[in-house]
């Protein structure tokens, strides 16, 4: 199989040129697999930056800054816009750095380079920290690719009669596609900490799609009768006895179904013990030790220290005084409240001298998660300290399952996260009688009196708090549903006052008309109008009567030219004043605004008949001006405007939004009738409005648009107070929002634009819904990372 890069990404004729090749066969056979892993990695480039942008998206929505969400917005807009010059220069790197390692005949002698001969120069700290990433990625993916790769090492080693060829030395390896890619992203142009977003993305995106170019590369040198048969003693890394470690597998089972472990079982083998390793690693690093000496070892970890875990689980049960009489040093008010990490306390009490070394590591880890948890703002103090008196069951899981770290629907790990989303938005002020606190407090309780060794334990305790919150979640739900009516009825009101007016404003712009009509369509009919389509909608009679009276009373203003329009004005009259003063009869009209009206009526039809014979212009005929307006606004338009307009750009508690006590029984029909209508017709109406998507959208307010019931935020008010709410109804037209507690009270309403307003001003974010326990691990990594760097 060759195949050959597309002409308008780049030419191969060139870079074939340039290489010194390899001999006969050999060589034909790694210029088709170049070209081939050139072909697989660019499609799964694409694919990658496909994905890219909803990717970073919900990264940005997830963000717990301002900064670090521009952050994110700006690395999705580079990405989007400088794609192709990515994907192109991506390829180019790729096939020059595969030419580059084999053009001197020698593939080793890459990383064979007499470094006292090379002049010393000043190198770019940006480019530095992307190198870093860059081979932080080669290292997962070599650790991902598992056999695959170190099979793909073994054959194009036999090509180059390099029979030690390693991963670093592979002209297709991890570390020749993460080089191409860092040095593509300077397409960019942007600074280091966008591209560094970029790169994270290649790791997250497109791990498992070069393990399959891996997969196709070595069924194709197969093919080609390249080392067919390769043996386990042959996939044995260079210079170590060790076995490959291997690529982690999906979890087969639930959680629920997890055995249990016994209290000496080995622990988790290779990818599911990697995540802990590397923490392992990255520690011994930060401590200054040597980071080999902590990899799992190919029997996995050893077995646990017993003795130790039954000190901890007397702890645990409260009993004190045998761990104590040898001078534990833990304190036990501390442990008992789970108000502090008592964990760093064990590791230099005397339970922690009888640690294994692998032990000592794992209370340092679970050391740092506790610590992510006490740092967590997002939870509250008094939750916090519930559960932080899971500390030692924890400590138990992590010791007795390594997979506690890296298997994310680990029992115990599930739990933490769910007992930390529940947390989420819980008032201190309602107290230690709250439903939700006496759950979690009552759930705590059983784990630390029922915990041995068994998982399943862990599994009970969230299914028990599922149905907890699932209940929970209902009664909040149906109470937002009650709350969210007055916001129902309130966008029913709008978008028919919208229509209302739409249908008014054409025929007023359209035609000339004295100041008189102007003001009464303007202030009267668009009510009867509002009230026609809010009772009986659109298809009604009495819509379209409405409509066809304001026409008739447009037309009957007009000029008056022929005998014909006269007879018919004469005909129309009697029952087109009836209707108009039923309009004014439902506005409420007084009597004196009335006689005023159809007294300046008469005069209108006068001059339309007198301008139409050619005797006078209807303006000189003093029809067409006004010196005062006879009208003001009917109360029941005024209402109609002020709620509308509540909760445009701020925050309007619900019970702002109700009619005022001295509400007329107009607005109150108005409002029950609203109620009454269907959500389907409400979208319906929406959709017949003439609304044109604002000019100036930008990522807030698609960030706004797209929030997901549920999704919490915290708002800021006046600089120093913060609200945090939760998402609990959208309106079907997608407009308005309601927020509440988690109970589903306090609520409170916004407008979709003015939400996406505070998002972009920073007086509103989205509370991270990422689990709690990835949340931690990513931080601690990044801790870690970044000290052993430094």
């Amino acid at each position: 199989m060759n195949n050959t890069a597309p002409n308008k990404v780049v030419s191969l004729s060139d870079y074939d040129k340039a290489r010194k090749p390899v001999a006969g066969e050999q060589g034909s056979l790694l210029s088709e697999c170049r070209d081939m892993a050139a072909e697989l990695l660019s499609k799964s480039l694409g694919k990658m930056l496909d994905r890219i942008e909803e990717s970073l998206f919900e990264l940005a929505e997830k963000a717990l800054s301002t900064d670090v969400r521009q952050m994110y917005m700006e690395a999705r807009s580079k990405a989007l816009e400088h794609r192709s010059g990515v994907e192109a220069e991506f390829r180019r790197n790729f096939l020059q750095g595969f030419n580059k390692r084999l053009s001197s005949g020698d593939a080793s002698s890459f990383n064979k380079i007499d470094f006292s001969k090379l002049e010393l120069s000043l190198v770019d700290a940006d480019d530095f920290e992307a190198s870093l990433a860059a081979a932080d990625i080669a290292k997962r993916l070599q650790s991902n690719c598992g056999d695959e790769l170190l099979a793909l090492d073994r054959r194009v080693g036999e090509l180059l009669s390099l029979p030690e060829l390693g991963d670093e030395d592979n002209p297709m390896g991890p570390k020749a596609i993460c080089e191409a890619f860092k040095d593509a992203c300077n397409q960019l142009e942007t600074g280091v900490n966008v591209k560094l977003i970029i790169l994270k993305q290649f790791d997250q995106l497109i791990s498992d799609d070069i393990q399959v170019v891996y997969q196709n590369l070595n069924q194709h040198l197969v093919k080609r009768n390249v080392l067919p048969v390769i043996t386990p003693d042959m996939l044995r890394r260079r210079g170590s006895g060790a076995a490959p470690t291997a690529r982690p597998t999906k979890p087969q089972q639930p959680a629920a179904e997890l055995p249990p472990l016994p209290q000496a079982a080995p622990m988790a083998q290779g990818g599911e013990g990697e995540l802990f390793s590397t923490l392992q690693q990255l520690l011994s690093r930060n401590a200054g030790g040597a980071p080999a000496g902590f990899a799992t070892p190919p029997g996995g970890f050893p077995e646990l220290n017993t003795g130790m875990l039954d000190m901890l689980t007397d702890l645990q049960h409260g009993n004190f005084e045998t761990v104590l009489a040898g001078g534990a040093g833990v304190d036990v008010g501390s442990m008992l409240a789970g108000t502090q990490n008592v964990l760093h306390d064990i590791k230099r009490s005397a339970i922690g001298q009888r640690a294994s070394q692998v032990d000592a590591m794992t209370i340092d880890i679970v050391a740092m998660l506790f610590d992510y948890i006490f740092d967590d703002r997002q939870i509250p103090d008094k939750m916090k300290a519930l559960i932080g008196r899971l500390q030692i069951p924890v400590l138990k899981v992590a010791m007795l399952d390594k997979r506690f770290f890296s298997k994310k629907t680990h029992p115990a790990r599930q739990l933490l996260d769910t007992l930390a989303a529940a947390a989420i938005g819980w008032n201190e002020s309602v107290g230690e009688q709250d439903r939700l606190y006496t759950k979690i407090d009552e759930i705590v309780r059983k784990i630390l009196a029922g915990f041995e060794d068994n998982l399943e334990i862990f599994d009970d305790a969230k299914q028990e708090l599922d149905a907890f919150l699932s209940e929970e979640e209902r009664l909040a739900h149906e109470r937002a549903e009650t709350s969210a009516k007055v916001i129902y009825d309130r966008e029913w009101l709008e978008i028919a006052r919208a229509l209302a007016e739409e249908e008014v404003n054409r025929r007023v712009s359209a035609n000339d008309m004295p100041d008189v009509i102007r003001q009464f369509l303007s202030m009267h009919w668009v009510n009867l109008l509002l009230s026609a389509y809010v009772k009986e909608g659109g298809e009604s009679d009495t819509w379209k009567q409405g409509l066809q009276t304001m026409d008739d009373l447009i037309w009957s203003v007009q000029p008056k030219r022929s005998p014909e329009e006269r007879m018919r004005l004469v005909g129309l009259l009697p029952n087109m004043l009836k209707r108009l003063e039923s309009a004014l009869d439902i506005n409420q009209t007084p009597k004196d605004a009335r006689e005023k009206f159809f007294a300046a009526l008469v005069q209108c039809h006068a001059s339309a008949i007198k301008a139409g014979m050619g005797s006078a212009k209807l303006a000189e005929a003093g029809a067409l001006q006004s010196s005062e307006p006879i009208f003001t606004p009917p109360p029941a338009l005024v209402a109609v405007e002020e709620l509308v307009q509540q909760g445009a750009q701020e925050l309007v508690p619900l019970e702002d939004l109700q009619p005022k006590p001295a509400a007329s029984s107009f607005e109150l029909d108005l409002i029950s009738s609203a109620n009454a209508r269907q959500p389907e017709e409400l979208i319906k109406l929406r959709e017949q409005l003439p609304i044109k998507p604002a000019a100036d959208a930008d990522d807030y307010d698609a960030m706004a648009a797209n929030l997901a019931r549920g999704t919490w935020i915290e708002f800021r008010q006046n600089d120093e107070n913060l609200i945090l709410a939760k998402l609990t109804w959208v309106s079907p037209t997608k407009n308005m929002y309601v927020f509440t507690n988690r109970e589903g009270l306090n609520a409170m309403s916004i407008k979709l634009a003015g939400l996406a307003g505070k998002l972009r001003s920073g007086a509103a974010r989205v509370v991270t819904e990422a689990p709690l326990v990835d949340r931690a691990v990513s931080s601690m990594l990044d801790a870690l990372q970044s000290g052993a760097r430094a």
